[in-house]
């Protein structure tokens, strides 16, 4: 491989990376910010660490500062919950809300407005389960609101999509 060559290859592969932020930052998906997380995990792309942090970074500070939902959204209990004698968001039991939040088929506002609900659960598992929406939700909104409402709930804050902080956090809490 020329010089050139070698040039032109870096420069498509950090195209790459933009392409990836840029679809994570205007889909709000998960999946294209994975692929940059791989490029910096990546040992033999090291050339491109600096752009990859760049563009994570870029994703990042966009999820964290756009605001897609919203704020006058509610649930629709009526249609989310047909045959039952729920009326209003009040009326919904935290356990429904968790599986709510855990079913990638909803649409995203409704996981995001369900991270909001579960400010006030006293459902022992809802902690864990808003980790588990901040390490696997495929909306990166939804990862953020989870981990806004983790934040409030324990009275910590963490770097926006610091997994392992949050998990070795979890960790010494015992659980």
């Amino acid at each position: 491989i020329t010089p050139t060559q070698a040039e032109f290859i870096q420069i498509k592969e950090r195209n790459r990376l933009t392409q990836y932020a840029d679809e994570a930052i205007a889909t709000g998906l998960r999946k294209p910010l994975a692929a940059i997380v791989e490029y910096l995990r990546d040992p033999d792309s090291k050339h491109l660490h600096e752009a990859a942090q760049a563009e994570y970074m870029r994703v990042v500070r966009s999820i964290q500062f756009i605001q897609r939902d919203d704020p006058g959204y509610r649930l629709p209990v009526s249609e989310l919950f047909k045959g039952q004698k729920t009326r209003e968001e009040a009326d919904v039991k935290p356990e429904a809300l968790l599986k709510l939040l855990a079913d990638y088929q909803q649409p995203w506002e409704v996981r995001v407005r369900v991270c909001f609900l579960l400010l006030g659960s006293a459902a022992p598992e809802t902690n864990a389960k808003l980790i588990a929406a901040i390490k696997d939700d495929p909306s990166l909104e939804v990862a953020k609101h989870a981990q806004l409402a983790l934040e409030q709930r324990v009275k910590r804050r963490f770097r926006i999509f610091d997994i392992p902080a949050i998990e070795a956090w979890w960790k010494s809490q015992g659980n």
